[in-house]
């Protein structure tokens, strides 16, 4: 059997081979054995710190995923029925469960939940701070809805608005009972001290 190959008169612009190639490939001299090993390290210590920074984002938002302590969750239903709010108590559960659904198709994504974490936050402290004294003075139906659409609900609206964050009017509503519904917000003024402190 002949195997010789005559390749005369051919053009080639690499390598030009009759038969079997044997090429060796060398390391660059710079080149550790460790070097592959420190790049898979790096990128672990970055999904370590990537991990860390989304427990904290879990942390934040955690706190109004729960009641506060000692507190029994009771369902926005029963607070809004509890303060005479029973004509709200259908619209109220279909907002919280809006923002609900929200919120849950977010879990996963750590700048989503530090941004609800920050816009409850918000919502908390300024019914806290604006709206709570009204309801601890016994002052009308009115008067506190007023204060909630004035101090809470606009200015917040106003946050969303100029950070162009895709959230509605009624998904921020959606919040606050959902705060209502964790013991964050309370529209009684039977507490000693402001709710979800």
């Amino acid at each position: 059997m002949n195997h010789e190959s005559n390749q005369s008169g051919s053009e080639v612009g690499g390598d030009q081979v009759g038969r079997d190639k044997i090429t060796h490939y060398h390391l660059p001299e710079d080149a550790s054995p460790s070097s592959s090993i420190a790049a898979y390290v790096d990128q672990f210590r970055s999904e370590i710190e990537e991990d860390s920074e989304l427990s904290r984002v879990i942390d934040a938002l955690q706190h109004y995923l729960e009641s506060p302590e000692g507190d029994q969750p009771i369902g926005v239903a029963e607070k809004l029925r509890r303060a005479g709010r029973e004509d709200e108590i259908g619209e109220a559960e279909r907002l919280k469960e809006l923002f609900s659904k929200k919120l849950h198709r977010r879990q996963f994504s750590p700048s989503a939940q530090m941004v609800f974490a920050a816009l409850l936050g918000e919502i908390h402290q300024r019914f806290r701070y604006r709206v709570w004294p009204l309801i601890r003075q016994h002052q009308p139906t009115s008067a506190v809805d007023s204060a909630v659409f004035d101090e809470v609900l606009v200015p917040v609206q106003q946050i969303v608005d100029d950070h162009e964050i895709p959230l509605f009017p009624q998904e921020l509503r959606g919040m606050l009972f959902f705060l209502t519904g964790n013991c964050h917000v309370s529209w009684v003024s039977d507490a000693v001290v402001p709710p979800g402190s």
